[in-house]
Order: C-alpha cells, then structure tokens, then sequence
C-alpha cells in the first residue's frame, strides 16, 4: 500500500512538474497562477496543495533535482580517474536528454533572468567538491565560467543541428584550461596573502 503511494505521489508531482515547464515556455514564473499548473496538468488544487504551496516552491522543486542530479555526475568523476571532457560531456548529454527543462532554466521565463539560475547552480556544484579553493578570486573566476557556460549550453541547445555533446565539451574544456585557470594563477600565494595582511 505505501508502495502504491509513493508510486502515485511521484507521478503527481511529476504531472506538475512537468506542467509547469511548459507553460514556462511561454510565460514568465512570476505570471504564473496555481489554477494554470492544475488545469495544465488535469490535477485538483487540492492536490497540488498536497505537495506545493505556490508555483516557485514547485519551481525549486524542478531546480533543485537538477541540481543534485548534475552534482552526481560530478561525483562519478572523482579523482584519480578525473576527465574534465568526460564530466562536461556527461553534463551536456544530461542537459540534451532534458533539453525542454534546461532550456526553461536558462530562459528569461525561470525564477531568476537568462542564465542566471543554471550558472549558480554550475557555481554551488563547483564550490562544493572536496577539493574547491574558497579564494575570492576563484569565486570570480568560478562564477564568470558559470555565466558563459550557461550561455554557451543555451546556444548549443538552441541550435537544431548542434555540434555532437563531446565535440562541444572539447571546445569548452579547451577555453577553461587554457583562459580561466591562467586567470587564477593571479591569486597570491597563502603565505603571499598572510604577508599582506601582517603588513596592513
């Protein structure tokens, strides 16, 4: 019995799920009402009260699932077998296989403006592996590659006849390596910064 729930609370939640990403198609989170979401997906109000108390609390829903899913992609590529291609490749076949959702996350109809919610999202992963530095310019730095990969993958997604997922991620992984991490080696060394703070 609890089984049979489950199953059907699961397939609720992903009516409105998907109910939702639809109609932020062509319209903004902020435009949209609950009664839109229900009649969209043939569910009750009261059903959607089960699970929601308002179009943005589902919103996070749909935005934190494919946070913690792009944070498991990260996780199977733990060093020593660390491929930055393979990791970019994986995350932009995910982004393909749910090109509808992405492309609501990077559109100017999601919760924040174009890009802005995939790019933090890129940032939290990043910020969050065991062996992220936590320097100030590396947050810059991190977060300036969130906002062109978001626009990137936006344009890559656009495209009916894009360029296969491996050929993309070789093209980004190339512009990183070789750009942003040059970028870093800026930041002063710890004792560097220990001197300038003892010298203040």
């Amino acid at each position: 019995m609890a089984a049979s729930e489950n199953r059907r609370t699961t397939m609720t939640k992903k009516l409105l799920q998907n109910s939702l990403i639809e109609i932020l198609e062509n319209k903004s989170i902020h435009d949209i009402t609950i009664k839109e979401i229900c009649d969209n997906a043939d569910v009750n109000r009261s059903t959607f009260y089960r699970h929601y108390n308002t179009p943005h609390t589902l919103f996070d829903e749909i935005y934190n699932n494919v946070y913690h899913d792009i944070i498991n992609i990260a996780k199977q590529f733990r060093a020593p077998n660390f491929n930055s291609v393979e990791v970019m490749t994986t995350i932009l076949n995910y982004c393909e296989e749910n090109r509808r959702l992405c492309m609501v996350l990077l559109s100017e109809n999601g919760e924040l403006n174009i890009g802005k919610s995939f790019s933090d999202l890129v940032t939290r992963a990043i910020m969050e592996t065991p062996d992220a530095q936590t320097t100030e310019l590396h947050l810059y730095v991190i977060q300036f590659m969130a906002a062109g990969m978001a626009n990137f993958i936006w344009n890559w997604l656009n495209n009916e006849n894009r360029l296969p997922a491996r050929t993309v991620a070789r093209g980004m992984m190339m512009l990183i390596n070789h750009g942003f991490y040059r970028a870093l080696s800026l930041s002063p060394a710890p004792e560097h910064r220990a001197s300038i703070a003892n010298n203040r």
